[in-house]
């Protein structure tokens, strides 16, 4: 890739969508940002090399963070590389 290094990055990289009709305050609306983008970070290990983009269509607050949590990261371990399924690939072309 020549026209811009952060395209061609094998790092995962998040895009978050949290607009007024999610809720009219923007305090809301960046606790939310803030929550997604920290459960991003701490699951973005296990990822592949993609672009995700999160869209919350209902406010949540500090009550229904664990569901939130519990919810988002099991999201992203589904979308997460098999282990097993890319070690038997590099061990079938060497």
């Amino acid at each position: 890739c020549d026209w811009s290094s952060d395209v061609c990055s094998s790092d995962p990289r998040l895009g978050l969508v949290v607009g007024r009709k999610t809720n009219k305050r923007a305090v809301a609306r960046n606790y939310i940002k803030r929550t997604i983008r920290e459960i991003f970070r701490r699951e973005q290990h296990r990822l592949g090399s993609f672009d995700l983009v999160v869209r919350s269509r209902e406010c949540f607050g500090r009550t229904e963070r664990a569901d939130v949590d519990t919810a988002l990261t099991a999201l992203l371990l589904k979308l997460a590389p098999c282990p097993a399924s890319s070690s038997s690939l590099s061990a079938s072309t060497s």
